[in-house]
């Protein structure tokens, strides 16, 4: 599934209050020494409140100073107003680990207050949270205690928000037509009960918005994306417009539209800067870097690919904290700095290994390649020594040639032509090196974390072995002529199959090919051009583009999508394959 920007908006509890006069006037009343620590509180509770989406580590401050003259005084209404607070603010950072705890112990305090619908809030609350940290079944538990609450009290607004967080976590699971016909269902209401909610309004439309992005219709997406901005906008809801200028800026990396998309991205990033959103933060950073590479201003791709590692490494969020050193990576070797490159790489494999518990994934293929890897880098260091002795011999034997014209010149050129072989012999090698940094980013990317087995007829087998002998192609084909039911192949001196009914599509990674299951997985891999594969499968495999072969019998529908230039095929498990005329072996496919 492709990497999207589409960060799905945050609605806690609270509407968003802009930092106003008012905000500065409630400061200034605290001062007094002679206030009053239950006037004290209130006044906390005003501050914290109004300023904790704008400025989240102030609100935070002002709410833990509120909560503990709370504690001092046992005024435990005031606590669960301040745990209601500080929740929102450390959501509104990012920090949605810490946030699930601080809400879950306002739960258990509104619990024993029998303050049904300010419970019905931290349930809500906690759906968002839970969605953020991809527990999407906990989400939708806690989402519907809170709809139960709200229905059960008649609040319409609470009841509405909770459906607007709910048609967010639809379009993430996929559920695509649910998530429209609820979002519609969701505009209609809010535009004849509750004209006035605009930030609800707003967030309906955009995650219809999202709901048609995700299932392949941009332009529509876009018009429900603009709605939602032209409502945010005005009440300065950041966290909303955030979200959108980052849409937009994908809709333009898309087109190849690269400044437009650095133009969204800077102004979705100041957004970002203001509420000290560290995730928002890192992501944009990355994506600036990125796009900024595309355009080959690597000055301004350093800048922010840097700006995104040393966010990732003081919020410690390590899914960001991978992201943000791979494309340092990327980068330094699209700089050449393979060095680098390698260095870096490792970081970001170690924070992944972190990321993984009980991971049982063979790594001796990539290692092999990582060793491959810095073994030419040392080839080239030594070259590069060997040029720079060359040049200082160069030097010295021009100063001799100048006393001894003919000897001194015949030894020159001799040492000359030397270094200009040892030159291109680096040069050679650096390019045999891309070449090997490129395919393990091929493999690396391509590798399925949680699984390399192939399922044959409900049986487990281990992950494939690559084998570049010709006889083993042999075999192969031998194999094939005596049984057209599955692909047969040798590893470890047994005798392997692949179920042709488990194959969904196979891409082509060069001179190897790989298989994937009905989840997008990969179960497999065989060293063996594409053309040659192709011959060897049923007749139900078509080859639709120069990279990509379709079974033909899980295709979601005999038609082919065009998208501006772009040509697909889809699926039945929503997989999107690049179709090309040239390739084109389904006949009778009408344009989509």
């Amino acid at each position: 599934m492709r990497y999207t920007f589409l960060l799905l908006s945050l609605i806690i509890g609270l509407d968003l209050f802009a930092q106003t006069p008012q905000a500065d006037k409630l400061k200034e009343i605290l001062q007094n020494q002679n206030l009053e620590d239950t006037a004290k509180i209130s006044y906390y509770q005003q501050l914290a409140q109004s300023i904790v989406q704008t400025a989240p580590d102030s609100g935070l401050k002002y709410a833990m100073l509120g909560f503990e003259l709370a504690k001092q005084k046992n005024a435990v209404k005031d606590q669960m107003i301040f745990y209601k607070i500080m929740s929102i603010g450390q959501a509104t950072k990012g920090d949605y680990a810490t946030a699930k705890e601080t809400v879950n112990k306002g739960i258990e305090l509104y619990k024993n207050a029998d303050q049904k619908q300010a419970l019905g809030d931290l349930y809500h609350n906690l759906g968002i949270i839970n969605y953020r940290l991809q527990d999407f079944e906990n989400s939708i538990t806690a989402y519907q205690k809170s709809l139960d609450i709200s229905g059960t009290l008649n609040n319409n607004t609470a009841f509405v928000k909770t459906k607007v967080s709910m048609l967010s976590l639809y379009v993430d699971i996929k559920k695509f037509d649910k998530a429209l016909q609820l979002g519609n269902e969701l505009v209609d209401y809010i535009n004849n009960k509750m004209p006035n909610d605009k930030l609800v309004l707003g967030k309906a439309y955009q995650n219809i918005g999202y709901a048609y992005w995700r299932s392949g219709y941009l332009d529509s997406a876009m018009l429900n994306i603009q709605k939602a901005y032209s409502i945010h906008k005005p009440i300065n809801h950041y966290d909303g417009l955030i979200n959108e200028l980052g849409t937009f800026a994908q809709y333009y990396t898309i087109k190849n539209q690269y400044a437009s998309s650095i133009e969204y991205l800077n102004e979705s990033l100041r957004y970002s800067n203001k509420i000290g959103h560290a995730e928002t933060q890192c992501r944009t950073s990355i994506l600036l870097s990125e796009n900024y590479t595309k355009l080959n201003d690597l000055v301004n791709a350093k800048k922010y690919a840097d700006s995104a590692v040393v966010i990732a490494d003081r919020t410690q969020l390590k899914n960001l904290q991978k992201s943000a050193y791979d494309n340092v990576a990327k980068l330094s070797a699209a700089q050449a700095d393979y060095e680098k490159a390698y260095k870096v790489k490792v970081i970001a494999d170690s924070i992944q290994t972190k990321i993984i518990k009980g991971q049982n994934i063979e790594h001796a293929q990539e290692l092999d390649i990582k060793y491959e890897v810095k073994e030419k880098q040392n080839i080239i260091t030594e070259q590069k020594a060997a040029i720079k002795t060359h040049k200082s011999l160069n030097i010295l034997l021009f100063i001799l040639g100048a006393i001894s014209l003919i000897g001194g010149y015949f030894i020159y050129t001799y040492l000359n032509k030397q270094a200009q072989n040892a030159k291109q012999k680096a040069q050679q090698l650096a390019m045999q090196l891309n070449e090997v940094w490129l395919k393990y980013e091929q493999l690396y990317e391509n590798q399925s974390i949680e699984t390399r087995g192939v399922l044959v007829e409900n049986e487990q087998s281990t992950p494939i072995n690559l084998d570049s002998d010709e006889q083993q192609q042999e075999k192969i084909i031998q194999q094939h002529s005596e049984n057209n039911t599955y692909i047969e192949f040798k590893e470890d001196r047994e005798i392997k199959k692949i179920a042709y009914t488990a194959i969904y599509y196979i891409k082509s990674g060069k001179n190897y090919q790989e298989f994937f299951d009905k989840s997008d997985k990969r179960i497999g891999m065989i060293l063996l051009p594409l053309s040659n594969l192709h011959q060897l499968l049923p007749e139900n495999f078509c080859r639709v583009q120069k990279s990509y072969i379709v079974n033909k019998n899980y295709l979601a529908e005999k038609k082919i999508i065009k998208r501006g230039k772009k040509e697909f095929v889809m699926l039945s498990n929503d997989v999107e394959i690049p179709f090309s005329d040239k390739f084109d072996e389904i006949d009778g496919f009408p344009l989509l």
